[in-house]
């Protein structure tokens, strides 16, 4: 796809570790592969528990967060689908 570009990030979140509300000008593809999260897709949506091996997906544009509330690191593979020339992510007041 000429326009898109894909983005592999390994994330670690240390306990209290936040993404802070955010947007992708693309789809987002993320999978727990150590500890635990919680995610919210949507401004507006509640948070939801993510465990190991679990993945979660927020479209392009759609406010989204993961935080980590547990007393442990979590690390996170993540995979963005993005449009070229974009931003990585945009912080959502």
């Amino acid at each position: 796809m000429p326009d898109k570009e894909m983005t592999l990030l390994a994330i670690d979140l240390e306990p209290g570790g936040a993404s802070g509300l955010h947007t992708h000008p693309g789809d987002e593809h993320g999978t727990v592969i150590e500890g635990a999260l919680i995610v919210r897709i949507g401004k507006d949506a509640e948070f939801k528990p993510v465990t190991v091996g679990q993945p979660f997906t927020a479209p392009p544009n759609t406010p989204m967060e993961i935080k980590n509330t547990s007393d442990k690191p979590t690390k996170v593979i993540n995979v963005l689908i993005l449009e070229k020339g974009k931003p990585r992510s945009t912080p959502v007041q």
